[in-house]
């Protein structure tokens, strides 16, 4: 995980623990009252640690570098849960949470809506909010254009999550 990088300057690892950190700073206030419900429900955030600091550990394994120089990850998150079990093979849920850890980045639709309704959702819900809150800068800041799509993205996909919830 040191050997690869996020984004320049940034490996896996210094990634996972940035996670993990934006994770504790995330506040039940920030959401809407019924999160807040869900929010305070989590476990603690260092019951999570795994997870936020081992999401990404198979990145490595598929990475490609493409003609235009960008590096891409396909299918990083199978990679990382392989990894994972490899290295932790008795902890289980740590690995199907890295499993389904893009879910609330890349589902939309009847994707979006299963997801919303499987128990580990909240967990994954409030870890996509500290894994886009740890990558800001690499959108180009809580300001850029990217980083406000991704908000918007999270917060719809939140009123989904509450609906499944209630």
């Amino acid at each position: 995980m040191t050997q690869c990088e996020q984004a320049p300057g940034l490996n896996m690892l210094q990634h996972g623990e940035a996670v993990h950190e934006q994770f504790k700073l995330l506040k039940a206030e920030d959401f809407s009252e019924d999160l807040q419900k869900l929010f305070k429900r989590l476990p603690p955030a260092e019951v999570l640690k795994p997870y936020h600091i081992y999401h990404d550990c198979g990145k490595h394994l598929c990475l490609e570098v493409g003609d235009d120089g960008k590096r891409r990850f396909p299918d990083h998150a199978e990679w990382s849960y392989k990894q994972y079990l490899h290295l932790f093979p008795d902890d289980v849920m740590t690995a199907t949470l890295i499993r389904m850890d893009l879910g609330f980045h890349t589902y939309r639709g009847e994707e979006l809506l299963k997801l919303c309704k499987h128990p580990l959702a909240p967990i994954l819900y409030f870890t996509a909010w500290a894994e886009i809150n740890a990558n800001a800068e690499m959108f180009g800041g809580r300001e850029s254009e990217s980083y406000k799509i991704k908000r918007s993205r999270l917060i719809q996909a939140g009123k989904k999550l509450v609906k499944e919830k209630a």
